[in-house]
């Protein structure tokens, strides 16, 4: 695809895992919505890390863009909310994550 540019349907991008999942025009905003409270319930710290990741390594050799995420990976797993979210899928249980500045 990258070669070619060749574009491909909705079904054919959910079959290769591009994206998660498929829904009519009328159900986008619902759906949208869905997917947003999810990433709200998780820790902020984790996806403002994700986050930066995701931006400081775009563009970069791929050398420098692993050593971005492999950086944000190393500071998130030291950090309480990691040890929460373990916690919370061990006890089957909301997790109480810190405010992002802690």
């Amino acid at each position: 695809m990258l070669m070619t540019v060749d574009p491909i349907s909705a079904h054919e991008a959910f079959r290769l895992g591009m994206v998660n999942q498929l829904c009519s025009q009328e159900g986008l905003m619902s759906a949208a919505l869905e997917i947003a409270e999810k990433i709200a319930r998780n820790s902020s710290t984790a996806v403002q890390a994700v986050k930066h990741a995701t931006k400081a390594g775009q563009g970069e050799a791929l050398e420098q863009a692993v050593t971005v995420m492999m950086e944000a990976h190393w500071s998130s797993v030291v950090h309480p909310d990691r040890v929460e979210g373990v916690k919370t899928w061990n006890e089957r249980r909301e997790p109480f994550f810190l405010d992002a500045d802690h």
